[in-house]
Order: structure tokens, then C-alpha cells, then sequence
């Protein structure tokens, strides 16, 4: 193949107008010394080789393991409902909302919805006071540096 062969193939790669046969002869003609004259063949060599290096490999998972990966999951959720099961008490009756405030246990909804409220409005508090101190520690370091 001649120099404007080459130049040729290399601009119809770039313009992914080439067949997979095409790219593989371009890569033998990249790969081969007698080429290094060619200024755009240089270029080529560079931009393909940098592609290469920095592509990521592609993991595939394949069907069967991808079942094995969700059979487990299914089991291990199956025996967590299983174990949670067992592990409540038999005498309460179906539908009792239950709720653990600080390790106990908590059937009055009214408590259990205040409580959590007065959690949410805690944070709420802390956050201002953290969003006051951080402005005004911006506020000292900009006047320090404007002096």
C-alpha cells in the first residue's frame, strides 16, 4: 500500500468508515516500520495506542453466574425474614406497630411519631448552627485575607 493509501485508510477509520478487515490491515500497516515516514500515520499510532491503553476491559457477566449472584440474594433475604420471624414475639397481636427508641420498645404511635419528630427537628437545629459557624469562619478568613 502506498503513502496516499495509507492516509486514506487512516481519515476513513477516523470517520468510522472502516470494515473491521480494514482496521485490522490498518493496524498491521501502523505496526509496521516502513511506515513511520508517513506524518499521519504517526498521529494514528498515537491516538489508537493512547485509545487502547485507556480503555477500560469489559466485564461480563455471564447468565448463569448472574443467576447464582441472585439465588444467593433471594436466600440470604429469605433467611433474613425467617430469622426476623422467629425472633418476634408470638403474643403480640398482627398489625401492633412496634418501634425501638434507644433499645426499647416502643407500641404507643403518638411517642413514637413525637419522638421522631423532635429527632428531625435536632438535626434540623444542628445544621444551622453548623451552617452559622462554618459562614462565619469564611466570613473571618475573607476579611483576614482582604486586609
Amino acid at each position: 500500500m502506498n503513502e496516499q493509501q495509507i492516509t486514506k485508510l487512516i481519515e476513513r477509520y477516523f470517520a468510522a468508515e472502516t470494515t473491521l478487515e480494514e482496521e485490522k490491515e490498518l493496524r498491521r500497516l501502523l505496526a509496521d516500520p516502513s511506515t513511520a515516514h508517513i506524518p499521519m500515520a504517526d498521529e494514528a499510532r498515537a491516538v489508537i495506542g493512547w485509545a487502547r491503553m485507556n480503555a477500560t476491559p469489559r466485564r461480563r457477566i455471564l447468565p448463569m453466574a448472574f443467576l447464582k449472584i441472585m439465588s444467593a440474594a433471594a436466600m440470604l433475604g429469605i433467611a433474613t425474614g425467617v430469622g426476623l420471624n422467629l425472633m418476634l414475639p408470638a403474643d403480640r397481636p398482627e398489625g401492633t406497630a412496634v418501634v425501638y427508641i434507644a433499645g426499647q420498645e416502643i407500641h404507643d404511635e403518638q411517642l413514637a411519631m413525637t419522638t421522631a419528630l423532635q429527632a428531625f427537628a435536632d438535626v434540623a437545629q444542628a445544621k444551622e448552627r453548623l451552617d452559622s459557624d462554618i459562614s462565619k469562619i469564611f466570613n473571618n478568613l475573607n476579611n483576614s485575607t482582604l486586609q
